[in-house]
């Protein structure tokens, strides 16, 4: 079924799984599927000698619509080095601003485009509801949770029909509140005022990609774009034409249904997009 193949008005009703306050795990792939993991700058040399090398970082991301016209973002990134132990952890703090002119939803998936280059170079972005692949563990004392997600964000090259030479980011995330409640210093890269303990809690799930079968695959053929990754993300373009799916699971890893997937054309004016799910 084919939804929404036009930008909807940004006075529509939002997606669920926009806005509120959200934490999981950010992870990094290379336009060939292979894992790219924390930047060694990032961590202690003890982690390093002993090959304790994280998948991804640690985020917080809170989300707000302003004015039926842009969603507020602003993200924590938790880097690894101070340990599960600290009171008062070191973060990253960045706010983006994101126009919902371009916003393309159905129930349960989402996406906003953005054209950043006039050389037909758009940054894409998608959200899914829920998660894929095998589910990761639960943490112990795991926030309740009010919804989880899946997001992808990648830079295409519409006229050559290849992702960019630039890492594509996945992100598995739960909704711990409804709301915008998380209060942090607002110093990036200083310390945060949050617990590592409650961090972990309202993350409440271990990083998928580091499963051993968590391992990205790319087409054999260099001139198509096909590109399978954990969480059940799957990335597939051409000349003018790119389409990204996500295939959701149960807690036991079997398939709900169908994918969903948010497809492209791109033109010389701009992107068409739309929205299919099961």
């Amino acid at each position: 079924m084919l939804l929404a193949v036009l930008p909807s008005s940004p006075a529509i009703a939002i997606a669920s799984s926009v806005g509120g306050e959200w934490a999981g795990w950010r992870v990094s792939y290379s336009p060939a599927g292979e894992l790219q993991r924390v930047p060694e700058r990032f961590l202690e040399a003890t982690a390093i000698a002993y090959g304790q090398i994280p998948a991804g970082f640690e985020e917080l991301t809170s989300e707000a619509i302003d004015d039926d016209s842009s969603l507020s973002r602003r993200v924590v990134r938790i880097p690894p080095q101070d340990g599960c132990s600290c009171e008062d952890l070191i973060a990253t703090v960045e706010h983006h601003e994101l126009s919902l002119a371009s916003l393309v939803q159905a129930p349960g998936v989402w996406s906003l485009d953005e054209e950043v280059k006039a050389d037909s170079i758009w940054r894409v972005r998608c959200a899914f509801d829920g998660l894929g692949g095998p589910w990761p563990r639960a943490m112990r004392g795991a926030l309740p949770a009010t919804a989880t997600r899946t997001r992808v964000e990648l830079l295409f090259d519409a006229a050559a029909g290849r992702l960019v030479d630039e890492p594509l980011t996945v992100w598995q995330e739960r909704q711990w509140d409804e709301g915008t409640s998380l209060e942090v210093r607002s110093a990036s890269g200083g310390r945060s005022g949050l617990d590592a303990a409650w961090v972990s809690a309202a993350i409440g799930m271990s990083c998928w990609a580091e499963a051993a079968a968590a391992v990205g695959a790319a087409a054999a053929e260099e001139s198509e774009l096909h590109l399978s990754l954990p969480g059940g993300i799957t990335v597939v373009g051409s000349p003018g034409c790119l389409e990204v799916l996500h295939q959701r699971t149960d807690k036991d890893g079997v398939a709900c249904g169908d994918a969903s997937s948010v497809r492209r054309e791109f033109s010389s004016q701009g992107a068409l997009s739309g929205l299919q799910r099961s």
